[in-house]
């Protein structure tokens, strides 16, 4: 009878210590997840802010101009959208698009708007 008892004892200790380890592994891959799409944020916010920093370096120099759309990409062939130009480097996490209005389109006469869109995010 007794060896009965701690048996059944043993199989619920068993199946608790199983539930437990279910639970810890279920967050521990929910929280992998979480900091995955973080870093995969930050990574896209830093190329999308290194795209504006490069395009009103590249307009101050009037090297790029108002209407046309500019690309950086981390491979050879970026992704399709028509890009004027195309800067290619390794480094770069993302695939990111400038996209700069014709003078006047932007908020303030005599002014353009830059759009930056980072792509494969």
């Amino acid at each position: 009878m007794k060896k009965g008892v701690v048996l059944v004892v043993v199989m619920g200790v068993v199946l608790v210590i199983c539930a437990l380890a279910l639970a810890a592994i279920h967050l521990m891959t929910q929280e992998s997840r979480i900091a995955e799409h973080k870093i995969r944020r930050n990574r896209a916010f830093f190329a999308a802010q290194a795209g504006m920093v490069l395009a009103l370096e590249q307009l101050r120099l009037a090297a790029w101009l108002p209407g046309n759309t500019y690309c950086l990409s981390n491979n050879i062939a970026p992704a399709p959208g028509g890009c004027t130009a195309t800067i290619t480097d390794a480094n770069i996490s993302h695939d990111v698009r400038v996209v700069i209005s014709a003078v006047g389109g932007g908020a303030i006469p005599g002014t353009s708007q830059v759009d930056i869109i980072v792509l494969n995010y």
